[in-house]
């Protein structure tokens, strides 16, 4: 409330200490901690992603698709034509 009274009696003052704490606030947040890196992320999620295909691979890997097999479709795509895609 007090602000609010602030900015009714000196509304050029207010406004211009309302924006440079605005301001520093969102330096301190953008520079508190180091953001991750692409090679940190793929570090963290190939992993998962191995341990996904394995056990896809694992369950499924001689079930025909078409004419092809999980295991080809994982294993490099030769001589067929498809295409892996996770959808979100």
């Amino acid at each position: 409330m007090a602000s609010l009274r602030a900015t009714f009696r000196l509304p050029g003052l207010a406004k211009v200490a309302t924006r440079n704490n605005t301001f520093a606030a969102s330096a301190i947040r953008a520079y508190s901690t180091k953001p991750q890196g692409l090679k940190d992320r793929l570090r963290e999620l190939i992993p998962e992603k191995r341990e996904e295909v394995k056990q896809v691979k694992a369950e499924f890997g001689n079930k025909v698709l078409g004419e092809t097999t999980v295991d080809m479709a994982y294993g490099g795509m030769r001589g067929i034509k498809g295409l892996i895609w996770e959808g979100s």
